[in-house]
């Protein structure tokens, strides 16, 4: 895999968070992409073929902040089942995690307090210390509720006899996503949302109809060498929005 078609001073501003293959994948669809939009006399498939690489693009980086990217495969794709299948959408949902997340610090996140206690094992291993060492048992028993009552005095009558086993209540408190996908999504702000929605007005165009002048309107050009224009176009934002080597 060549993965020469990034821009290494832009890296940063690539909106991508996920692993060695999901970067392979977005790589493979971009340098089609990229050779597509060089090569074709068609400004509707130069269009279409940006259009579904920052699409790809949108929906990788998405499904990885929100930790779903484990549950997919090739026959159980979250990237076109669970998120919107209009790109408006698509975008409107970054935007919105986007700008709900703005309000919590960009700082590494602190280690949160235990307040569980106890020691975790295989049942197996637990089973043994009880049936063989009851002494040890009980001196974790004991330890463990003598911890939970101090972190959860409310929950006393609750704890009763089985601390070993017994689980807290979780807080109501929302889990942040990722630190380093919070950094990734900020840099994409509404300037990187408006080109990619403008750009959505000419895809729409070329999907519906192949008049060149009309994909050429949506993008606000016009002229003789529409055809060169427009290639030009895509390309720059497969640069701008993609951080691509052009």
């Amino acid at each position: 895999m060549d993965f020469s078609i990034w821009d290494e001073g832009k890296i940063e501003d690539m909106p991508f968070w996920g692993n060695a293959r999901q970067l392979g994948e977005l790589t493979e669809l971009t340098t089609r992409c990229l050779k597509t939009v060089k090569e074709t006399p068609s400004a509707r498939e130069m269009v279409l073929e940006t259009w579904l690489t920052l699409d790809f693009a949108l929906r990788q980086f998405l499904i990885s902040g929100f930790e779903l990217d484990r549950f997919c495969d090739e026959d159980f794709d979250l990237r076109y089942i669970l998120l919107p299948s209009n790109f408006r959408d698509l975008i409107r949902l970054l935007k919105e995690t986007r700008d709900f997340y703005s309000k919590y610090p960009i700082e590494s996140e602190p280690t949160p307090k235990d307040k569980q206690g106890g020691f975790r094992s295989s049942y197996d291993f637990l089973k043994y210390v009880r049936d063989e060492h009851a002494d040890l048992w009980e001196k974790i028993d004991e330890v463990t509720r003598e911890y939970r009552f101090k972190m959860h005095p409310e929950l006393r009558e609750q704890i009763g006899n089985s601390a070993v086993f017994f689980t807290i209540p979780p807080e109501n408190e929302a889990t942040i996503l990722n630190l380093g996908w919070r950094k990734v999504v900020k840099i994409l702000d509404d300037k990187w949302t408006e080109k990619a929605l403008r750009f959505n007005t000419a895809r729409n165009a070329a999907a519906h109809q192949p008049n060149i002048e009309v994909i050429g309107k949506r993008l606000g050009l016009r002229g003789k060498n529409i055809t060169e224009l427009i290639r030009n176009e895509c390309l720059g934002l497969l640069e701008n929005l993609l951080s691509v080597s052009v």
